[in-house]
């Protein structure tokens, strides 16, 4: 007998084989013929999968079902939902993975301030398998309310990436794993948490780890052998990604291109480090894309806008952000 919650749970950390994929589209119909919403959510997931193209049509699809037909599940929470363009939530086989959230619309038309919001989203039975939050604010001192709501939560969700984010964009490394201006959530309670927080003016990328700050001597010698599968190796790519060190930065995309598919959890964590300033020169990340199969789809925006941006990318980062370019599209 197939374990289908154990299959579905095994999905947020690596992709499935076609025969797996094939068995949850069953259990998604039995699912649905009880009543169960992630039945419906899960056959809109693999539509997605096999339509890339329909991809903002079927996340919206998504949503408004949600709103529809599963109020009960997400509680407080679901009128959020409806506003367009606000809130775009990532299921796994029924599971939440990943919500991105502009909170300043939001705070706007409800008078809550961004901490408030993200809780009701905390609150909603799915954010108990919440591994990515993406939250955008309007100003600056806004992020600690962000960050704050982590720290006081009863039951904090097992986030691995966190992106708190005012202004339009990232544009500079300003610290790595010291000197937080922001009130960072204690990493014995999120031991495995990448945080990302800044402004138009700062960034500050580090990694949390419970175990304290590891050499980079020790680093290197983990990164061959990471396997984004597992929580340890997933924390240890993150830090070679984070790391200010180019040698070792290097040595992590190296890694993610050999993984290939297995590591589309971090396409996003490369989508920040893409912004302008972040990386010079990126060309070793958008040569890197490619290697990650149907995940790196959600790259074909970054890449165009790379390619057509001189005064802001070099000549040897926008060639290799074509030729990612290239091998995406169909």
């Amino acid at each position: 007998m197939i374990d289908f919650e154990a299959l579905a749970a095994r999905s947020l950390d690596e992709p499935l084989t076609p025969d797996e994929r094939v068995a949850l589209r069953v259990w998604a119909d039995t699912l649905e013929d009880a009543g169960d919403p992630r039945g419906p959510l899960i056959a809109m997931e693999h539509a997605l999968r096999d339509q890339p193209r329909r991809r903002y049509e079927l996340c919206q699809a998504m949503n408004e079902y949600i709103a529809a037909h599963a109020a009960p599940w997400l509680g407080l929470f679901v009128p959020f939902v409806e506003f367009k363009r606000v809130l775009s939530l990532d299921w796994r086989s029924g599971m939440l993975y990943g919500a991105f959230f502009d909170t300043r619309y939001l705070a706007d038309q409800t008078k809550l301030p961004p901490g408030d919001l993200v809780a009701l989203l905390f609150s909603a039975p799915p954010a108990a398998t919440l591994r990515r939050l993406h939250v955008r604010v309007r100003y600056a001192h806004q992020v600690n309310q962000v960050l704050e709501v982590l720290r006081e939560i009863a039951r904090p969700p097992p986030l691995e990436e966190l992106l708190v984010l005012t202004g339009v964009r990232v544009v500079a490394i300003a610290a790595v794993d010291h000197d937080l201006p922001y009130a960072a959530p204690p990493a014995d309670r999120y031991p495995e948490l990448r945080l990302f927080a800044g402004d138009a003016r700062l960034s500050v990328l580090s990694l949390l780890d419970s175990r304290g700050r590891r050499d980079d001597t020790d680093l290197a010698r983990l990164l061959p052998a990471a396997a984004p599968s597992t929580a340890e190796g997933r924390r240890t790519l993150g830090r070679g990604l984070l790391r200010p060190d180019p040698v070792l930065r290097a040595q992590a995309l190296h890694r993610l291109a050999e993984l290939g598919e297995r590591a589309f959890m971090f396409v996003e964590s490369l989508m920040v480090l893409l912004e302008p300033g972040i990386v010079t020169p990126q060309a070793p990340i958008a040569a890197c894309l490619p290697a990650l199969g149907d995940h790196a789809r959600i790259a074909l925006p970054m890449l165009a806008t790379i390619t057509g941006r001189a005064a802001h990318y070099d000549r040897e980062t926008r060639r290799a952000a074509g030729v990612a370019l290239a091998a995406l599209r169909p």
